[in-house]
């Protein structure tokens, strides 16, 4: 207890240094409001990393100075802003009522010395998550045992969790389809090399696959990942699809991607939110999934098309990079590109120019497969598609001719873009 205390007051001290540094700017801190003595528990920690991204995303212009203060009492995010504290103190009240589970942080705005409080603007006090009396009054009195409570909060960040990143699960499958040109694949401009599908295809499939997306988000948050749980879910999300595009195989390899990488993710998030482990997470569960399917595949009766590529040139597709850990999702950096769509068509021709897309080597033969290859790392290597648009032009309309669709490719690149937009929560 004296070790906590010890904690809060070095924090508060560091604050008061601030003030005084910085005696015309404005401070705001950023912590949990959880009960009890351990203040860093998981999955609290990803609100956390939550709202720092949404304070700089919010004052990206004012932001002077920022540390993160890492604290038995709680870790604190520390911020001196270039603006007014009244308004600071507004935008931070907006935030804290944006969503559920931003409910347990507390951002506190100092004007000099003065903290500025709910009540300087004529707002009620925050309530209670397990009733409708005050926080503040619940806490005195101790209304609710600390596991009611811990339970409570746990189930809202799930819960809260769970619905950011199906949403943003949608989006990159949707801009994935916006993409054009896309060298053969379906977009809403044409369905490229496709006769049987085109976009609407696309977007019946998305909607039934969503609840099965939904349940590989929770199994990410359970204690073990169960293998043969996932596999049974995204067999139901294959059915499900095939239902809604009668018979079309439209998602079949994302479906895969996604039943690999938003659990692991999930799980990595929560036990060690590392790179390193998230890699070694994906790694191991598709070891668990895949297991010696190269080994039986001789004798199964049931032979994809990516299973007829193995046998005939050893190609071993994306199940192959599953193996390893989805190395090419990590070797290429994010990138800061403008406009947004150049950006996901740089990662699209990353992802052409280094994985053994068996949907290409199938539909075109692995000549084809390899020209792809080459095409894409002469791009990369001339500064990528920013400055060769019109010769990715060329070569959509070239592969649109010659049957040649990077399926596997596209694939990953909605796991990349739904890495980018949480990318805040993984320490390199």
């Amino acid at each position: 207890m004296d070790k906590v205390l010890q904690a809060r007051e070095d924090r508060a001290r560091y604050i008061e240094q601030l003030i005084d540094l910085f005696p015309n700017k404005t401070i705001l801190t950023l912590k949990l409001n959880i009960p009890g003595l351990h203040k860093n528990l998981s999955p609290f920690h990803l609100v956390l990393l939550k709202m720092h991204q949404n304070i700089l995303n919010r004052f990206s212009l004012s932001i002077i100075k920022t540390k993160k203060i890492k604290s038995i009492a709680g870790d604190t995010y520390v911020y001196v802003l270039d603006a007014k504290a009244f308004f600071v103190k507004q935008e931070a009240i907006k935030l804290e009522e944006e969503r559920a589970w931003y409910r347990l942080t507390d951002l506190d705005v100092y004007d000099g010395s003065k903290w500025l409080s709910r009540r300087d603007f004529d707002l009620p006090p925050r309530k209670c998550l397990l009733c409708e009396r005050e926080a503040a009054i619940c806490a005195r009195e101790k209304n609710h045992s600390l596991s009611a409570l811990l339970t409570q909060m746990k189930k809202i960040v799930i819960s809260d969790f769970t619905s950011s990143l199906l949403s943003d699960v949608n989006r990159a499958i949707i801009s994935e389809l916006e993409l054009y040109p896309k060298a053969g694949l379906v977009s809403f401009v044409d369905s490229g090399c496709h006769k049987d599908m085109d976009n609407q295809t696309f977007l019946l499939s998305k909607d039934a696959i969503g609840p099965y997306i939904k349940q590989f988000i929770l199994e990410g948050f359970k204690k073990q990942l169960n293998a043969e749980r996932l596999v049974s879910i995204g067999k139901q999300a294959e059915k499900a699809m095939f239902e809604a595009t009668k018979g079309i195989n439209t998602h079949k390899g994302l479906i895969f991607l996604l039943g690999l990488f938003l659990p692991s993710f999930v799980h990595a998030l929560v036990t060690n939110n590392t790179k390193t482990t998230l890699q070694a997470t994906i790694k191991q569960l598709a070891e668990e999934i895949i297991g010696d399917y190269f080994v039986k595949l001789g004798d199964s009766k049931m032979i994809s098309h990516g299973d007829l590529i193995y046998l005939r040139h050893g190609i071993t597709g994306i199940r192959g990079e599953a193996l390893l850990g989805l190395p090419t999702l990590f070797h290429f950096p994010f990138r800061d590109i403008t406009p947004i769509r150049d950006r996901h068509h740089q990662y699209l021709i990353e992802f052409m120019s280094e994985l053994d897309d068996t949907t290409i080597a199938y539909k075109a033969g692995i000549e084809a497969l390899y020209k792809v290859q080459t095409d894409m790392k002469e791009i990369l290597n001339c500064g990528g598609y920013a400055f060769h648009k019109e010769k990715f032009q060329m070569l959509s309309d070239e592969y649109k001719k010659k049957n040649i669709s990077p399926g596997g490719s596209a694939d990953m690149l909605v796991i990349k873009l739904i890495f980018e937009a949480n990318q805040y929560y993984v320490i390199d």
